[in-house]
């Protein structure tokens, strides 16, 4: 029969650092411009959604079934 030997392996302990404060202020700059550009995102995909969605609230009114589903579909990304 076939022994495995197990070894218990001692991990160091982590040491925790202090952040500096120049730390601190780039990772303040860093979520200042991600919620920046977020926003700037979501700003330009309802600029672009907002003809799309006016085009298919004409189309039915207008019963225009054809171009609603062509146009739910670039909406949607399908």
């Amino acid at each position: 029969m076939w022994r495995i030997h197990t070894t218990s392996r001692q991990i160091p302990n982590r040491k925790q650092v202090p952040i500096t404060s120049a730390e601190t202020i780039t990772q303040k700059e860093c979520t200042e411009t991600n919620t920046k550009v977020k926003r700037s995102l979501r700003a330009d995909k309802r600029n672009c959604l907002a003809p799309l969605v006016t085009e298919a609230e004409e189309a039915a009114h207008k019963n225009r079934t054809k171009d609603l589903y062509s146009i739910t579909k670039r909406i949607t990304g399908k």
